[in-house]
């Protein structure tokens, strides 16, 4: 009987498996919840919107229609074209009457600059050709920015700060339905970042703390710089392309409570040259290339001082050489007595002199200032000796002559004469007297000062406005018998 009821629930166990798996058969199919993605956002089809996938909008051309860029093949972030402004732009192109899909147009920032603000704008030719939309991406083509596509307004626009150097890409798309073809136009700016305010007592060349900072001198043969150490640990880097065989000479003056030293980096350096606190290194580039001047201040203080560089193609002559024969009442920026030796003045700094000619005769003293567009010039003399009456004349970077100045006014002996620069370059001015040679040449000092100042700076006219350039007696020139002096290196002023 146990036999028995083992067989019955076997046999009834395979009906009901058999029974199971004929309904299962005669089930129907079941449908999907939802179909397979087919699209991915990095890489979007051409016949489809890249932001929302849904198909692309068809424009009916209302006239034949090229596209100025149709040889770039843009419609897709591969094959982006650099942004630029551009006109005859095109998203549907064919014979009019025409039925064409409006393509995307896609630009790129390549290099950005950090900072700066950024805007694009596009118009279509005839207002309402094209219903037009922007989008910003960044290099792994994630909007950056909200999508311009107010169905309302037929042309779009973005702005937006580069955070990084990019790439960025910029997509144009038409956004309705409103699409005739024809063309549009895209305008392109770049607003620069505002640079950070200089703080008080820096000069104009900071950051320049290290040599990644490094200021560029510019390519010349001289120049002439006004610094600061604004702080007590305050270093002054600079780099200026050398040429091979070329000499260069890097000297610091008008030092004001500071003691400079000065180091070209792995070649030379110095801390006083010429009997006092200023420095001086020469050096003959071997090889073409940036070579790096440190300048750092041996004191705990701060202050400001001048630096000038100059290329030569000889080596400089040895500043502390006493020209041939000169006599011992010269003052120091002797033999100064043509334009090749003009001794070399500071802005807004006094030094004193004489007209105690070095080789017998006239002495004439020419002096040369650095000058920059956009300030005014001003030098004047002062405090004569008694018998002193100073003629005065300035020359261009050509050495051609400006203008000059004998007396300031009516009984006042001394000279001076303005100039605003419309130049980069070297000023010189000539202190002379023509042949009123002073009664007693011995006592001849004067003192000349010539200022920088902008505009708003500027002083009142003098009441005797300066005289054109002087004539006759009054223009303080080389005379025939003066002895010819020996070439020399140019000095600095002290």
């Amino acid at each position: 009987m146990k036999r028995i009821r083992i067989v019955l629930l076997v046999t009834a166990s395979l009906g009901l498996l058999l029974g199971l798996f004929w309904a299962i058969s005669n089930c129907s199919e079941p449908t999907l919840a939802a179909p397979p993605l087919k699209y991915t956002f990095s890489n979007p089809p051409r016949d489809t919107n890249p932001i929302s996938y849904l198909p692309v909008i068809t424009c009916t051309l209302a006239t034949t229609t090229t596209d100025s860029l149709a040889s770039e093949d843009n419609y897709t972030y591969t094959k982006a074209v650099a942004l630029a402004n551009y006109t005859g732009l095109a998203l549907s192109t064919g014979d009019e009457g025409a039925s064409v899909p409006a393509e995307d147009d896609w630009f790129r920032i390549d290099n950005a600059t950090v900072d700066s603000i950024y805007e694009v704008g596009v118009f279509p030719d005839k207002t309402t050709n094209y219903n037009l939309g922007i989008v910003v991406y960044d290099a792994d083509i994630v909007q950056v920015v909200d999508i311009d596509d107010d169905t309302s307004n037929n042309s779009a626009s973005v702005t937006f700060p580069a955070d990084t150097q990019g790439p960025y890409y910029l997509k144009v798309y038409q956004i309705s339905a409103q699409c005739t073809g024809e063309t549009y136009n895209l305008d392109f700016s770049k607003t620069p970042p505002t640079p950070p305010p200089v703080p008080a007592g820096q000069d104009s060349y900071e950051s320049n703390n290290n040599s990644s900072q490094a200021y560029t001198l510019p390519v010349q043969t001289s120049v002439t710089l006004n610094l600061t150490f604004h702080d007590t640990t305050d270093e002054d880097w600079f780099k200026l392309w050398g040429k091979a065989g070329k000499w260069y000479q890097v000297t610091t003056s008008g030092l004001s409570n500071v003691d400079t030293y000065l180091e070209i980096s792995g070649i030379t350096t110095n801390d006083d040259y010429s009997e006092g606190y200023a420095s001086q290194v020469t050096w003959q580039a071997s090889n073409d290339g940036y070579y790096y001047i440190k300048v750092t201040n041996q004191v705990n203080s701060t202050g400001s001082y001048d630096m000038t560089m100059t290329e030569t193609d000889a080596p400089p002559t040895d500043p502390t050489a006493t020209p041939a024969n000169p006599s011992s009442g010269s003052d120091s920026c002797e033999d100064n007595s043509d334009f090749e030796d003009a001794c070399i003045l500071a802005a807004n700094k006094s030094y004193t002199f004489n007209l105690y000619p070095p080789y017998g005769n006239v002495d004439n003293d020419y002096f040369k200032l650095w000058i920059k567009p956009g300030f005014i010039f001003e030098c004047t003399t002062s405090d004569l000796d008694p018998g002193i009456d100073p003629n005065m004349i300035v020359y261009d970077q050509n050495q051609t002559g400006i203008g000059g100045n004998d007396d300031i006014k009516e009984g006042d002996l001394n000279s001076t004469f303005s100039y605003y620069a419309l130049y980069e370059g070297w000023l010189y001015v000539l202190i002379g007297t023509g042949n009123r040679t002073p009664s007693d040449i011995s006592n001849s000092n004067y003192t000349l000062r010539c200022d920088r100042k902008t505009p708003n700076e500027a002083t009142e006219t003098p009441d005797s406005e300066p005289t054109g350039t002087p004539t006759g007696e009054t223009t303080p020139m080389p005379t025939s018998s003066s002895q010819t002096p020996t070439p020399g290196a140019t000095t600095t002023a002290s």
